[in-house]
């Protein structure tokens, strides 16, 4: 799949008029179309050695204005699914997403933005997390491109002191 694809389904139809086309902000998210294979580590439980993870990410536009993504894990000892939507709110002028997986019956609903540099998505979100009391905790994530066809990815939990620790890491390069 180029790196331009769009589901044709979802092409703004002209008989609806005229549509404002995508900003530069719906733009942005082109840069993750395509196939891309990682490889990384979650270390999600307290006490126990990382888990080394891989699979593949198949990422669409969706009428220019949004990025889906299916994330399949290929470790058979841990079978995976999630799917993200990112798109762009011009109202809030951030970058919204939502994420559902195979592990949970939880919605993440997410908001953040692009660094000055154009090449770091810093999502923001609240969720549960099985090893703390607390119903809700803080994470963010952040994909940072190293160049068109390598991009880093990184899922941290905030603690009580407000520091960050992360929980998972990814590298993820493009297929095609």
């Amino acid at each position: 799949m180029s790196q331009n694809a769009t589901l044709e389904a979802e092409a703004p139809s002209q008989a609806c008029g005229d549509m404002n086309p995508p900003s530069k902000q719906h733009q942005w998210l082109d840069r993750l179309v395509g196939t891309w294979s990682s490889k990384g580590e979650a270390n999600c439980m307290p006490g126990q050695p990382p888990m080394q993870l891989s699979g593949i990410e198949t990422v669409r536009s969706i009428g220019g204005f949004w990025a889906h993504t299916v994330i399949e894990s290929d470790n058979p000892e841990m079978p995976y699914t999630q799917l993200v939507t990112v798109g762009y709110d011009p109202e809030k002028a951030r970058y919204i997403a939502t994420v559902v997986d195979s592990m949970s019956g939880y919605r993440w609903l997410a908001e953040g933005t692009v660094d000055a540099t154009g090449n770091k998505l810093t999502m923001e979100t609240e969720g549960p997390f099985p090893f703390r009391e607390a119903p809700l905790s803080r994470f963010q994530d952040v994909t940072e491109f190293k160049s068109a066809d390598h991009k880093i990815f990184t899922s941290s939990i905030q603690e009580e002191d407000g520091s960050w620790t992360v929980l998972m890491k990814f590298e993820a390069k493009r297929l095609q």
